[in-house]
């Protein structure tokens, strides 16, 4: 999950810069503290569904952009979204473990960033 709460970090880092507000600004904004922001920017945090959604308003963006970037097509994200999880589905199948299912959700995850960031 390490590298979803990055990518999600990222772009809100990103969104804020682009917009030109400090973490406190931002923070005052959507209703909350200047560490909560930096602690999502760096990584440390993941906002829950809540906090995407005020994110969001804030900035005037889709939940999409929010997680995985600015440019994710809809067709396109769906379409990574079920290769990946049959693929994975298709590795898990024949036996995988707990920890082959973390791995299995974090490659979805990290396919789908990928997307965003193209």
């Amino acid at each position: 999950m390490d590298c979803v709460k990055n990518i999600i970090g990222e772009n809100i880092k990103r969104l804020r810069e682009e917009r030109k507000y400090t973490q406190a600004e931002l923070a005052k904004i959507i209703a909350t503290d200047e560490k909560y922001i930096s602690a999502i920017e760096s990584g440390r945090r993941i906002p829950g569904r809540k906090m995407v959604a005020k994110l969001c308003d804030a900035f005037c963006v889709d939940e999409p952009t929010i997680r995985f970037g600015e440019k994710v097509n809809p067709d396109e994200f769906l379409a990574v979204l079920l290769r990946e999880t049959q693929r994975q589905y298709d590795v898990l199948a024949a036996g995988g473990t707990f920890v082959d299912k973390s791995k299995a959700m974090t490659a979805i995850l990290e396919k789908l960033a990928e997307l965003g960031q193209g």
